[in-house]
């Protein structure tokens, strides 16, 4: 619910988004995550908002129908251009994905195949790596990490359209339209309504 989200609001990148977020969450005090059967493997999504200053970095999986992990903020190295952003994004999202494919492993519930992180740059993804500025030595090691993964199929990066990819919710200052739908993916409301979670109840967080 809401007093949750506020609790995690530090992991916003600025007071502004901060702020936004808060505003947006008055109308959600009774809603929560809402888990539901799926037969769908854990998944995960990246995504970055580009600034000349520190970059926003935001990710999150989803499992049962909700989310089970999620995380966003800003940089502590500068990211040259918006591709730099996005690698840096993909790496941070990589390493929660290969922990909690470990976790899954774990619990007695191992993955049958590489989990799939989905990105919306596919430059992300070239074997080459070439940026036209010197600073880069942290992105390009980065960014080989990403190409071991997926060459030696720990994890997968499916394209997904920037107005598809829920991550951006945790990275970027997105309008009240695109702010409900993605909070009801994430949050599985659709669930929540169908089996009469109209308030509280079930298997929820609230």
């Amino acid at each position: 619910g809401k007093g949750r989200a506020v609790r995690f609001m530090p992991m916003f990148a600025n007071a502004r988004r901060r702020y936004t977020l808060q505003v947006k969450l008055r109308h959600s005090n009774n809603i929560g995550l809402t888990y539901a059967y799926s037969p769908d493997a854990i998944t995960g999504y990246a995504n970055s908002e580009y600034s000349s200053g520190a970059s926003s970095v935001g990710w999150h999986f989803q499992y049962s129908m909700a989310a089970v992990s999620w995380g966003s903020k800003k940089q502590k190295i500068i990211s040259r251009s918006p591709l730099d952003a996005n690698i840096m994004s993909t790496s941070e999202a990589a390493k929660e994905a290969r922990y909690l494919t470990a976790l899954i492993k774990y619990v007695g519930f191992p993955l049958d195949s590489p989990m799939q992180l989905f990105i919306s740059d596919p430059a992300v993804l070239n074997h080459v790596y070439a940026p036209d500025h010197e600073k880069s030595r942290h992105t390009k090691r980065r960014h080989g990490w990403i190409q071991e993964l997926e060459d030696n199929d720990n994890l997968t990066f499916p394209i997904v359209s920037q107005t598809k990819n829920t991550a951006q919710f945790f990275t970027g200052e997105i309008k009240q339209g695109a702010f409900l739908r993605m909070r009801n993916a994430i949050m599985n409301i659709v669930s929540r309504v169908l089996i009469g979670h109209k308030e509280r109840g079930g298997v929820t967080t609230t």
